[in-house]
C-alpha cells in the first residue's frame, strides 16, 4: 500500500478532511425574524433570541421552549445562558418527557463543553439512533474514537455511516473507511461534499488517485468555491504527475479568490515540484507584493 498523501509541512495547504458538521435533530427551525429588538437595558439582541426569551418566560414549564431558549442563547455565543437553559430543559424533562427537546438540550450542553451534564442527560433518552448519534458525538468530542464506534456499530444511516467513516481515517483504516463512506453515499440521494472529499482521502491514502480525483471532483461540483477541495485535487493531480490539471485547479481558484495569498503559495509549492525553481521565486515575488499591496489598502 502506497500513501500519497503529502508531508505536513510541505509550503501548500494539506490534502485534509471535512470536519464532522454538528448533529442537529430538531425537526422544526427556529423562526427567523428580519430585525433586532431593543431590550429595556439598551442592548440590541436578536429578535429570535428575543421571541425565544419570551416564550420561554411565558412558558415556565415548557421544554420544548427552554430548548429553543438554549439554541438561541448558543446561537449568539450567549453560553453560559444557554447552558442554564439546557440544564433548565433537562429539569422539566423529567415531568414532561421530551426527547426531542431532550436531544437540543444536549447537543448544546455538548457544544459548550458541558460534557458531564451532557452524559447524563443522555440517561433520558430512549435507545435509538438519536441517542447513538449523541452519544458518539459526545464520545468524538472528548477524543475516544473506540467509544465513538461503539455508539455508531448499530447504526446505519447517512450521518451514523459519514461519522464513521471520518473515525475510520482518524484511526489510519483506510479500507473500512471506503467501506463505510461508500455506505454512506448510498444511504442518501444527496451526498455531502464532505463525505466526497473524505472518500477520496481515503481511496488517495491506497493509491487509488483516479477515484480520489473522481470522488472529490463531485465534491467540488456542490462546493465550487471550497479551498480545501481545490488544494486536495491539486494534490492528486500532483501525485499523479499531472501537473498542468493541478495547475489548472489553482488558476480557477485564484479567479475565485484573487486577494488569497495562500493560493499563490500552493502555486509556488507546485511548481518547486515541478523542478521550475525560478518560475516558483517569480510566484513568491508576486505573492510578497501582493501582501504588501493589500498591508496598505487596509491602513487606507
Amino acid at each position: 500500500m502506497t500513501l500519497v498523501l503529502p508531508e505536513r509541512d510541505r509550503l501548500v495547504a494539506p490534502v485534509d478532511l471535512i470536519a464532522m458538521a454538528p448533529v442537529s435533530f430538531i425537526s422544526d427551525e427556529l423562526p427567523v425574524f428580519p430585525h433586532a429588538l431593543e431590550t429595556s437595558d439598551e442592548t440590541i439582541v436578536p429578535a429570535h433570541v428575543a421571541v425565544s426569551r419570551a416564550l420561554a418566560d411565558e412558558n415556565t414549564d415548557s421544554p420544548t421552549a427552554a430548548a429553543r431558549l438554549a439554541q438561541a442563547e448558543q446561537s449568539i455565543g450567549e453560553n453560559e445562558r444557554a447552558i442554564a437553559a439546557a440544564r433548565r430543559t433537562l429539569t422539566l424533562v423529567k415531568k414532561s418527557p421530551d426527547s426531542a427537546a431532550t436531544a437540543a438540550a444536549i447537543q448544546v450542553l455538548i457544544g459548550n463543553d458541558s460534557l458531564d451534564d451532557a452524559s447524563r442527560a443522555l440517561q433520558l433518552l430512549p435507545n435509538g439512533a438519536i441517542r447513538g448519534m449523541l452519544g458518539a458525538r459526545l464520545a468524538l468530542h472528548r477524543g475516544n474514537l473506540e467509544e465513538t464506534l461503539e455508539w455508531l456499530n448499530e447504526l446505519d444511516g447517512f450521518d451514523a455511516l459519514a461519522m464513521k467513516g471520518w473515525v475510520h481515517l482518524q484511526r489510519a483504516e483506510w479500507p473500512q473507511a471506503i467501506h463505510t463512506l461508500r455506505g454512506a453515499i448510498s444511504a442518501t440521494e444527496r451526498p455531502t461534499p464532505g463525505v466526497l472529499v473524505n472518500l477520496g482521502y481515503a481511496y488517495a491514502a491506497v493509491g487509488s488517485l483516479k477515484k480520489a480525483v473522481r470522488a472529490t471532483k463531485q465534491a467540488q461540483l456542490l462546493n465550487p468555491d471550497s479551498h480545501l477541495i481545490a488544494f486536495n485535487l491539486v494534490a492528486f493531480h500532483r501525485a499523479c504527475g499531472d501537473f498542468e490539471a493541478a495547475e489548472r485547479e489553482i488558476k480557477e481558484l485564484q479567479q475565485r479568490h484573487p486577494d488569497d495569498v495562500r493560493i499563490h503559495f500552493a502555486e509556488a509549492d507546485l511548481r518547486l515540484a515541478a523542478g521550475e525553481i525560478r518560475g516558483a521565486q517569480k510566484v513568491l515575488q508576486r505573492a510578497r507584493a501582493h501582501i504588501v499591496t493589500l498591508g496598505l489598502s487596509r491602513h487606507d
